[in-house]
């Protein structure tokens, strides 16, 4: 009679360790699922810079000239960067009025400390690319391109 019980009880520590061990290889997908579906860029702190550069060209029109402001006060670098962290880190963000927007236009913006580049983004279309020496793209997703508009309409106003 008590081979039964065993036998019932074996069943179910395999059973047990069956899902522990789907269990496992699940986290397992997810966690890697999630790594591959992040971008690379860096966020901004804004005591990292002394002033910021916005250049702003036309790709398709050579009749355009390039504007370029320079930005020195806190509380616009402060804007811009909450604006740019926004898209760079996925937060939600409020955006109003985002279609304004002309997509030909290439957006630059520099980031100086000491009068040196330490941070260097450009926008083409819905792609962010961070970098001075090495390029890292990130692909702005259908869902963040309002906050990418946002972005751009901000520098579009800076650099008239």
């Amino acid at each position: 009679m008590s081979e039964p019980v065993s036998i019932i009880l074996g069943g179910n520590m395999m059973k047990k360790k069956r899902t522990a061990v789907l269990l496992g290889l699940s986290l397992i997908f997810l966690v890697l699922l999630g790594a591959c579906n992040k971008n690379e860029l860096d966020t901004v702190k804004s005591d990292e810079i002394d002033k910021i550069e916005v250049t702003i060209a036309n790709e398709k029109s050579t009749n355009e000239q390039e504007r370029t402001a320079t930005v020195n006060d806190l509380q616009e670098q402060e804007r811009i960067i909450t604006d740019l962290n926004a898209v760079i880190s996925n937060e939600k963000l409020n955006v109003i009025d985002t279609n304004k927007v002309t997509p030909n236009r290439h957006y630059t913006i520099e980031m100086y400390k000491d009068n040196k580049v330490i941070k260097k983004y450009t926008i083409s279309k819905n792609t962010l690319t961070e970098g001075i020496d090495s390029d890292k793209k990130y692909d702005v997703p259908k869902k963040d391109t309002d906050k990418l508009n946002n972005l751009k309409n901000h520098l579009d106003k800076i650099a008239k």
